[in-house]
């Protein structure tokens, strides 16, 4: 067996221009001497006996309608038609003044098994003495078979081809070359530069060829990343000199590869920025198109990719080595000349930088586009819950779907909508974070806005209303960070988290034992924690609560007279520790001890203008600095000396569940909290319950108050983590429309 040398190889084949050559399809051979004037191109040059031939002219079919053309086995065409048994007739359709489509007779045969060259006479008609326009050639080949007739580009890989049964086109010496698709195979070798192939001669029908790097698919056409398929002809001649040594080839076409799919990790991103190697991407395959490669070199430029890697590069062709990772994965950093306003790079992977051996191996697209920036975020706050719509601007924002990712906090935001390039829309995550940093991430980058929104802790409650004849309401509340908070059963006033009804803001700060203001008007007790942003919990409106963090027996309050302060016809009354509320106004003001003195008899408050001082709807009539009781509240009724668990008066039904809180007259005194439970038929005795009242003697009066109701107003609820005086930065949900609790008469 012998073997073939492959002549040297180079990247691009010569062209000749001199009238002694035909240039067809980058080949060049020597042409014969014709009688009529040479075509100048023939596509394909040669093939099996059948299917078309496109012969170019130039404009030599001017004013010619039904052109004429036959087949020899001679060399040359006569100046006129003649008709002769000989040759092989052949259907000649006019394209232009240019160009005729001739069919290839099934008639035409081999040489023996071998190849035959035809010569292609073409006249302006079939009429006798018409003019001949052109002559060209045409070989008949054995039309063998490649087994694998497809691998990747840039060669490397051996195909075996197989001639036809009854064809042994193999003798002594034999070459091998690739020949484009559309040109077929030359009669003869061509000079220039050859796509040349290393052939091993197995018997005089068969023989194997090593695919050579030159064999290389091409590119993508703009704007795609799938390659072609590209097709190649293997001709096989007797000798690499001379002419007229074509033996046999494969189907037009009938080797086919394809560059390797390529896809970045991202086919949009930021431009090259600095430092260098910034920013980076992978390219990997569904193929092992890394095989053998040790240093890639992948090049970015604006213009179609070359075959093999160039010998220079330009502002807008440059390259980086690639980072091989595996045979179908690679790293690359951006080169200098990857900038925003040069629009799409074709990314051309090669297996080196040589511009001898580095091969076209794999093509990708990338799109270079400008980082985005944020500026701000609309409405800046709301709440931990999430689900808020809020609006995004800044600049260089991507417009189609998906293009966005965003936190806040570290939480993603989601429904994220593109308006426009400077805006989109979202919608906000749950979270306790408070303040949090908005971060947006696009193919290009990413940007944050430090401490742009604030997650407020609010709540929401429902139901949002009660009438004031309701005993208990159950609240489902929602909100967030309910888990980590631990809820007694029965909770030791002024300590541990609690749910409160408050009237204004909540506030924990020291007033002599007990919190700086008594907002917190009644507690939602009896908390059930349902999940981390939920609980329910139950509201009494018959109950609210002092300063102490304790339930108010009733809704008066009663001090001795040494810590009341009223002048001679003022209107204002003075308690240093009176606890005051807007609740009290339309309470009656009683001078226990001596009814009808000081203060006149059907006064009541107006208004309160602080927790210590009251407005009467009467001037006092004396000064007092104390000495004497006084209660705002109900009017004092009569009644006569009673015994610990009871009282002898004039009572009605309607007194069962008031408290007595203070007496007057005698020396009684009032221990506890006596409730009256019943009134007898006649309204002449009342039982009490949970207090006393101690030695009576003669009393000239009590004062029974109703249990402490829930004034009507709108309130807040607000969820406390601790309720103690002066907590260490307590978490307190923040007052909004959503934790407002109505009660109204109805």
């Amino acid at each position: 067996m012998r073997k073939s040398h492959a002549r040297t190889r180079a990247r691009l084949w010569g062209a000749g221009a001199a009238s002694a050559l035909t240039v067809v399809s980058g080949l060049v051979a020597a042409a014969p001497a014709y009688a009529l004037t040479a075509a100048t191109a023939t596509l394909p040059q040669s093939g099996p006996a059948s299917g078309f031939v496109n012969v170019t002219l130039s404009g030599m079919l001017t004013g010619v309608t039904s052109p004429f053309a036959y087949y020899t086995t001679g060399t040359t065409c006569g100046d006129t038609y003649t008709a002769n048994a000989a040759n092989i007739t052949a259907t000649a359709t006019r394209v232009s003044d240019d160009e005729v489509r001739i069919a290839v007779p099934t008639t035409l045969s081999l040489n023996a098994g071998a190849a035959r060259k035809y010569t292609i006479c073409i006249y302006a008609s079939s009429t006798a003495g018409s003019a001949g326009k052109a002559q060209t050639t045409y070989w008949v080949t054995p039309i063998g078979t490649l087994t694998p007739n497809t691998g990747p580009s840039g060669g490397g890989n051996v195909v075996t081809f197989t001639a036809p049964t009854g064809s042994a086109p193999f003798g002594a010496t034999n070459y091998a070359i690739f020949s484009t698709a559309a040109a077929g195979c030359p009669g003869s070798y061509p000079s220039g530069s050859p796509i040349t192939a290393t052939m091993n001669r197995q018997t005089t029908s068969q023989a194997t060829v090593t695919v050579p790097a030159e064999v290389v698919g091409n590119p993508p056409t703009a704007g795609t990343v799938t390659p072609p398929a590209t097709g190649y002809t293997v001709c096989f001649y007797s000798a690499n000199t001379g002419s007229d040594n074509l033996t046999a080839q494969s189907t037009n076409g009938g080797y086919t590869v394809s560059l390797s799919t390529a896809t970045l990790n991202q086919t949009t991103g930021a431009p090259y920025t600095s430092p260098p190697g910034t920013p980076s991407l992978t390219v990997t395959s569904p193929t092992a198109f890394l095989t053998g490669v040790t240093a890639p070199a992948v090049l970015f430029q604006t213009t179609a990719c070359p075959a093999l890697f160039p010998s220079a590069q330009t502002l807008n062709t440059q390259y980086n080595l690639g980072r091989k990772l595996s045979n179908s994965k690679m790293a690359i950093t951006l080169p200098q000349n990857v900038l925003t306003p040069a629009g799409t790079f074709n990314v051309c992977t090669y297996s080196s930088a040589s511009t001898t051996t580095g091969k076209l191996l794999a093509v990708a697209n990338y799109t270079p586009v400008s980082v985005p920036q944020v500026t701000d975020i609309q409405p800046a706050a709301g709440s931990p819950l999430g689900g808020n719509l809020v609006t995004i601007s800044g600049t260089n924002l991507p417009t189609s779907p998906g293009s966005i990712t965003a936190t806040l906090g570290g939480k993603p935001l989601t429904e994220i909508t593109p308006i426009n390039a400077n805006t989109f829309t979202a919608v906000t995550p749950a979270s306790t974070q408070g303040r949090s940093t908005l971060v947006i991430e696009t193919a290009a980058g990413r940007d944050m806005l430090a401490n742009g929104y604030t997650f407020i802790d609010s709540i929401s409650v429902t139901p949002t209303t009660a009438p004031n004849t309701a005993t208990t309401v159950d609240l489902d509340v929602k909100g967030t960070g309910f888990s980590s908070l631990t809820f007694e059963s029965s909770r030791t006033p002024l300590s541990g988290p609690a749910v409160y009804l408050v009237d204004g803001a909540y506030a924990n700060g020291n007033a002599g034992g007990t919190r700086g203001n008594v907002n917190a008007v009644s507690e939602c007790g009896e908390v059930m924690v349902v999940s981390d942003t939920e609980l329910v919990c139950r509201v009494n409106l018959t109950q609210t609560l002092t300063a102490a963090d304790t339930y108010k027996p009733a809704s008066v309050f009663s001090q001795p007279g040494t810590d009341i302060t009223v002048a001679n016809n003022s209107y204002r009354l003075v308690s240093a520790t009176g606890g005051f509320t807007k609740g009290d106004i339309g309470k009656a003001v009683t001078n226990l001890t001596a009814p009808g003195t000081t203060i006149p008899a059907g006064t009541t408050v107006v208004d309160v203008l602080d927790g210590n001082t009251i407005v009467m709807s009467k001037a006092a009539t004396a000064a007092a600095t104390g000495g004497s009781t006084y209660t705002v509240g109900p009017v004092a009724m009569s009644a006569t000396a009673s015994v610990n668990s009871a009282l002898t008066g004039t009572f009605t039904q309607a007194d069962v569940g008031k408290a007595v809180t203070a007496v007057a007259g005698g020396s009684a005194s009032v221990s506890g909290t006596p409730v009256i439970t019943s009134v007898n038929s006649l309204g002449t005795t009342a039982t009490l319950t949970g207090g006393t009242i101690g030695t009576h003697g003669d009393l000239t009066g009590v004062t029974l108050t109703p249990p402490a109701s829930v004034p009507n107003g709108v309130y807040n609820i607000v969820v406390v983590s601790d309720s103690s005086i002066n907590a260490s930065s307590p978490r307190v949900s923040v007052a909004s429309s959503g934790s407002t609790f109505t009660v109204a008469n109805y």
